[in-house]
């Protein structure tokens, strides 16, 4: 196949400038391009499902309660932020007190630009639970509010 001598804006012009052999050929490299583009550029939400699975699971652990940020949701436990959700995937802090239990844990980002942070499994409850309550008391309470006064 050969390309023209000119430059390219994206990927995707590139595509449509080559040199096809048949028309299967471009539509399977479309095809192949657009798979691309949602892999790297798509994040699928948290279902209410998944959520609902985590509180219930942490249930014992006291008051849980969840927010939801952007496509994304927040879970607290006794007013303490333990888990990020993305994806399906429960994120917690990095934090040293729990690092020999999370050895062989997965690592990742819960979305771009954020620190590096622990996937919990929630395949073994009783541990998923352990790991939030020491989590719970090593993490500070949220500072308080000021109200506004005028």
């Amino acid at each position: 196949m050969r390309f023209r001598a000119m430059r390219f804006r994206s990927e995707a012009e590139k595509v449509t400038a080559m040199r096809f052999r048949s028309e299967a050929e471009k539509e399977s490299l479309f095809f192949l391009d657009t798979l691309l583009i949602i892999r790297t550029f798509a994040r699928l939400a948290c279902t209410t499902e998944y959520i609902d699975f985590i509180c219930e699971v942490l249930a014992p652990l006291g008051e849980v309660r969840f927010r939801k940020m952007m496509s994304d949701y927040v879970i607290y436990v006794n007013d303490k932020c333990v888990i990020t959700a993305c994806d399906n995937n429960a994120f917690i802090k990095k934090i040293d007190c729990i690092a020999p239990l999370m050895a062989d844990a997965e690592t990742g980002c819960p979305y771009e630009g954020a620190k590096e942070s622990y996937i919990l499994d929630f395949s073994d409850q009783h541990k998923a639970r352990k790991i939030i309550s020491i989590l719970w008391e090593s993490l500070p309470l949220p500072k308080k509010r000021r109200a506004n006064v005028f």
